[in-house]
């Protein structure tokens, strides 16, 4: 009797510690990361980047409106998104193709991409691309997209960071070798932005 009454007893802490440290349900499972590969123009210099987008601004993000997850119609798995941002321009240096929308005081709209999918508990990123940080100031190299929104330029080369001198690349680790090749590149066109458009 003693002998069961032990083995059992044994049983059940097993199973509670094997319940706490494999199925607990009151612990937040850690989202996972999945950064996109994607082919997007690049630039050698200031000059170049700037010689290719249609607009330049510098401002503040006002806030994040919204996520847009795109999804594959075969298999569910999400095959692209955005985050929309809203933005207030301060300053705006070009606007070569005399957009209405490019006025200093007005807020416009950015998509950004990175984005968290809540369904599957996992956030995205094309080419290491993270969010602006919302209340902080940006030099933007943009270009048009869809329904008066706007996307930076060339993904990560066209939002230069004004409150910090890195460059806010997510180096994950499923980044190609040609984009963290790139990382130097990018720092030396952002030293240059933040040298020539400084207040």
């Amino acid at each position: 009797m003693k002998k069961s009454l032990r083995f059992l007893s044994i049983i059940i802490v097993l199973s509670f510690i094997t319940f706490l440290f494999i199925g607990n349900p009151f612990v937040e499972s850690k989202s996972k990361e999945i950064t996109f590969d994607a082919k997007t123009d690049g630039f050698n210099n200031l000059e170049e980047l700037e010689n290719n987008s249609p607009i330049i601004v510098r401002g503040i993000k006002t806030d994040e409106k919204e996520t847009e997850i795109y999804r594959s119609e075969v298999d569910g798995e999400v095959n692209g998104g955005f985050t929309l941002s809203g933005f207030k321009v301060n300053n705006v240096y070009k606007n070569s193709q005399q957009d209405t929308n490019i006025l200093v005081g007005k807020e416009i709209q950015i998509t950004e991409n990175a984005y968290y999918d809540k369904q599957t508990n996992t956030a995205y990123n094309i080419n290491g691309y993270t969010n602006m940080v919302k209340e902080k100031e940006y030099l933007l190299f943009l270009i048009p997209v869809d329904d008066g929104k706007y996307a930076t330029r060339a993904v990560t080369f066209g939002k230069v960071p004004l409150y910090t001198q890195k460059t806010t690349i997510n180096k994950s680790s499923t980044l190609s070798e040609d984009h963290v090749q790139n990382d130097g590149v990018i720092e030396s066109i952002f030293k240059d932005a933040r040298e020539k458009y400084k207040d």
